[in-house]
Formats: structure tokens, C-alpha cells, sequence
């Protein structure tokens, strides 16, 4: 893998933490296959491989943001009882 290719994880959890809204997951993945075969990392063939991973982490990413929010708005409900 090249070095700047790797950063991949870090921006796809990211973009999901960030959103946090199931659709930008399949927005990630196309995007990210489009890039890694537009900077010739890969060719057509492995970009099922490189949607995939981008929408599993893109997917982590909005499951923590949701798990934070549920987390929160757990605690702030608490709070005004």
C-alpha cells in the first residue's frame, strides 16, 4: 500500500462521526472507490474492495455519533427530571 493511501480509515470514520446520518454512507464509498481508482491506487477491479471498507468505516463512524447522541440526550433527560 502506498503512504498516501492509508489515511483512508481516519477520513472515512471521520466523515461518518461528523455527519452522522446513515446516508452519507454510500456518498463515502462512491467517492472513495472513484479516488482510489482516479489517483491510480487501484484499478476497476479492486473498487468494490475499496467501497466496501470505506462504507464499514463509514458506518462505525455514524454508529459511534449516534451512540453519543443517544448517550447525551440519556444524560441530559436525567438531568431535568
Amino acid at each position: 500500500m502506498r503512504a498516501w493511501a492509508t489515511p483512508m480509515i481516519p477520513i472515512a470514520l471521520v466523515a461518518g462521526a461528523i455527519a452522522g446520518r446513515w446516508w452519507i454512507v454510500p456518498i463515502v464509498a462512491v467517492a472513495w472507490s472513484a479516488l482510489v481508482f482516479a489517483i491510480g491506487a487501484c484499478d476497476l477491479s479492486c473498487s468494490p474492495q475499496a467501497a466496501g471498507l470505506a462504507a464499514l468505516n463509514t458506518a462505525i463512524g455514524v454508529a459511534l455519533h449516534q451512540a453519543f447522541r443517544f448517550i447525551g440526550r440519556s444524560v441530559q433527560r436525567r438531568r431535568h427530571r
